[in-house]
């Protein structure tokens, strides 16, 4: 299975951004000046690949900081999915990964 999403593929193609291989290419790879915003959040979503390449995506929550950026280009998450989730294992070593922070307590109703 391609990493490459044919969708994401075109919106990047058209915002004259990415290429092959690229995932989203917002930050370039560095979180830089979102550290902060991203030590607040208590809350995740996590997409990766099995050990059969399949791709997967899981929710983490936890206490501020439980995902904390020791440098401009590195994001550590200091919790596993449940046994029995597919990504268990996926983000035992340090890989590639999709990261979305969610702040729903911020959402105006």
């Amino acid at each position: 299975m391609s990493r490459d999403h044919e969708g994401e593929q075109a919106v990047q193609r058209m915002a004259g951004e990415g290429g092959p291989g690229w995932g989203s290419s917002m930050f370039d790879a560095d979180v830089g000046a979102f550290a902060g915003l991203v030590r607040q959040q208590r809350l995740v979503a996590l997409s990766g690949a099995d050990a059969e390449g399949n791709l997967w995506c899981t929710t983490l929550a936890g206490d501020e900081g439980f995902v904390d950026s020791p440098d401009r280009r590195t994001l550590v998450v200091h919790a596993l999915p449940p046994v029995g989730d597919p990504l268990r294992d996926a983000f035992v070593e340090p890989g590639d990964f999709g990261m979305v922070v969610l702040s729903p307590q911020t959402l105006l109703g």
